[in-house]
């Protein structure tokens, strides 16, 4: 039996729907897959505890967006609601080491998983490949989380969203 882990899990790609953080692509073999969290990349899986259940994090990847966040994710989150609110998307913000409780890491291991410090974010598209990631928290979590899923819907900038309305 040919193992072909790399192949299924380490395709990545760049896109109009994914917006790019600079990163390199990481090489999988056919046979080895190297996790990633780079944007254009299938998001990795780890195990957690969510409601008092041990479950992977892509058993979240069910049709909507999903914000991963690190525990100090108050502005993303707020980011989050407002911007569910405002585009009318599935959005749904979950912290590692609150909402994601880790089973067998520790918290510090779960973000670098994600490549992410404590303040940042990453945003999983509905098909699981990570479309947005945000290292770390970055003054403007709204204007910056706006941004990106304007990209990636392919939606007008924010600007010109409201430029149009105040014309009418």
């Amino acid at each position: 039996m040919l193992a072909s882990h790399g192949l299924q899990f380490g395709y990545q790609y760049q896109s109009a729907a994914v917006v790019p953080d600079g990163t390199a692509i990481v090489e999988s073999s056919v046979a080895e897959y190297r996790p990633t969290a780079r944007p254009g990349a299938r998001a990795p899986h780890s195990w957690v505890r969510y409601q008092d259940k041990t479950i992977s994090t892509i058993d979240h990847y069910n049709g909507g967006f999903i914000l991963l966040t690190g525990p100090d994710n108050a502005e993303w989150a707020k980011a989050a609601d407002r911007l569910r609110q405002q585009l009318h998307i599935p959005l749904k913000v979950l912290g590692l080491g609150s909402d994601l409780g880790p089973v067998d890491d520790t918290v510090a291991e779960l973000l670098q998983r994600y490549e992410l410090r404590s303040s940042g974010a990453l945003l999983i598209r509905p098909d699981g490949f990570v479309g947005f990631r945000s290292v770390e928290g970055v003054g403007d979590e709204h204007q910056v989380l706006d941004d990106a899923l304007r990209q990636i819907l392919d939606l007008p900038r924010a600007e010109h969203a409201q430029a149009s309305t105040d014309g009418v």
